[in-house]
């Protein structure tokens, strides 16, 4: 049974039980199956099934309704952000292949100037059912509304097989170009049983649902959900950026986000003792998770595990999982930031050098994986996906490995421990280091609540400065104690000349810290 099949049977035996919530507006599972079984009959009718499906905004019900009703019709689903420029927009779905958009009224009008430069030929708007979108959009054009789908019978979903692209996530790349991973009904459901495997959830608990569509930890946000019978709470974007009072108001009981999302409230004071009573399961992926924060957060959430995951796109969300225990407390963490654990069931990781031989334990390298939660591909890429999907020559099983691009090593204790990126390895006077040794050097001294180190360069390409970014206010007897402190772990060359105090860390649309805008800043300084 594929997972698709196995997603509907769960769904349709959820019936009454509330799949998603936005403040006071519900939809039962009932509902959600239905609504998706009817855009399932929609694009069979009209011989649309297979086909490629944007689906654009966030947190709405039209895009969970867009989402099912294509995984019903056996269609491949890519997310799109309206706030991407319209250049993403039109190279996503161009490089894709998308004919058909789904979304509400104002999602689909924010994208039109992209719209009008691709070959869009349908376009389904599930909650709505006017006419004004000829008035803007092309005319040649075919729109659905609610209304052609209140007509229709719901249909069971079409048969896949396990090798279907499920999903394609286009994510940025180093080079700023995106860059569609191809992510199969395969991959999905083997992340999921894997993932079900830490957790006896209830029939109708409560989860957040923080991740824009576009990044894969909306899977876990959906599928997992849905998979378990829970709750789906949708905030506002506002609302996204303080999120103390949607955890309690909606009595939040497994919270998901990156790091970044939690550091400012921490910043801002809110994560005070026993904050959220409510919560059982804190887990975080995207970034590095600090030691700092994580107890900050064990404080505040004093009934929830915390829970460190650890998964490139590549790999079907997450592969790798660290559980942090209250008697960590007094544990010393390399860099001062969690470790993203051990790999899953049925998995494989190696920490190889720059010729990819395997290292001993305690040395840092690449770290490279395997497994079946790989995913297919980059979709149009052949050589982009044998640069980094490749078989390894002391394999003997001549699977395919995925080079991570990440520096990491294996600890004392057996856990995987990420240091960052090969493309954020410095070069100083001839010497290397990550800049998350520089970072967690740093925050050793418990002065300052976050920092991030970026180099300023020369013409020449060489690290003229390290420049550090924080959102704590320090003095400079402030400063000089944290230099002091940090100069028991890194050499002196290594302190940046100047850290700047700015109001809250710039992010990405995914929500984690954007280095690549401190980057820009630090090169005009």
């Amino acid at each position: 049974m594929t997972f698709s099949q196995k997603l509907y049977k769960k769904i349709k035996s959820f019936k009454n039980e509330i799949a998603i919530s936005k403040g006071k507006k519900t939809i039962t599972y009932e509902i959600l199956n239905e609504t998706s079984q009817k855009i399932a009959s929609l694009f069979n009718n009209n011989n649309l099934n297979q086909k490629i499906v944007g689906i654009v905004g966030q947190r709405n019900f039209s895009v969970y309704y867009g989402i099912l009703g294509s995984i019903y019709s056996n269609c491949t689903y890519v997310p799109i952000n309206e706030k991407y420029t319209q250049d993403r927009i039109i190279k996503i779905i161009e490089e894709s292949g998308i004919s058909i958009l789904i979304g509400n009224k104002k999602s689909i009008f924010s994208i039109k100037d992209a719209i009008n430069s691709t070959n869009i030929k349908i376009i389904l708007f599930p909650e709505e059912e006017d006419a004004e979108a000829i008035n803007i959009l092309p005319t040649h054009i075919n729109y659905f509304y609610k209304s052609d789908l209140l007509t229709l019978k719901p249909i069971p979903p079409l048969k896949l097989s396990p090798s279907h692209i499920f999903y394609i996530l286009f994510t940025s790349g180093s080079t700023g170009n995106p860059k569609g991973v191809m992510v199969t009904d395969e991959n999905l459901d083997l992340f999921i049983k894997n993932t079900n495997n830490f957790y006896d959830l209830p029939i109708g608990y409560k989860s957040s649902q923080t991740f824009d569509l576009g990044f894969d930890p909306s899977v876990v946000d959906m599928f997992f959900t849905w998979f378990n019978g829970g709750q789906l709470c949708l905030l506002d974007q506002e609302e996204l950026i303080m999120p103390f009072d949607y955890i309690n108001r909606e009595k939040i009981d497994f919270w998901y986000s990156v790091p970044t999302l939690i550091s400012f409230m921490y910043k801002m004071g809110y994560l005070m003792p026993n904050s959220f009573p409510t919560l059982k399961y804190s887990v975080f992926s995207g970034e590095p998770l600090p030691k700092q924060l994580c107890d900050a957060w064990q404080e505040a959430a004093p009934n929830s595990t915390i829970e460190n995951y650890y998964g490139p796109t590549e790999a079907t969300v997450n592969i790798t999982r660290f559980l942090y225990k209250k008697e960590f407390i007094n544990r010393s963490f390399n860099n001062e930031i969690l470790p993203i654990g051990t790999i899953f069931n049925e998995h494989s990781f190696a920490i190889v050098d720059e010729r990819f031989n395997k290292i001993k334990k305690g040395e840092k390298g690449q770290l490279i994986i395997k497994g079946k939660q790989l995913a297919k591909g980059y979709i149009n890429e052949i050589e982009k996906t044998k640069k980094v999907f490749r078989k390894m020559s002391w394999d003997l099983s001549s699977e395919t490995w995925y080079l991570t691009g990440d520096i990491a090593f294996v600890n004392t204790f057996d856990e995987i421990e990420y240091i960052g990126r090969i493309d954020n390895q410095l070069k100083i006077a001839g010497r290397r280091i990550e800049t998350g040794e520089i970072e967690g050097a740093i925050l050793k001294s418990n002065l300052i609540k976050d920092i991030v180190i970026v180099p300023k360069k020369d013409l020449d390409g060489s690290v003229k400065s390290l420049i550090g970014f924080t959102t704590s206010q320090i003095s400079n007897d402030e400063r000089n104690n944290i230099n002091k402190c940090a100069l028991k772990y890194i050499e002196k060359l290594f302190l940046p000349s100047k850290i700047i105090v700015i109001e809250k860390m710039p992010e990405t649309s995914s929500g984690k810290t954007d280095r690549k805008k401190l980057f820009n800043i630090a090169q005009s300084l």
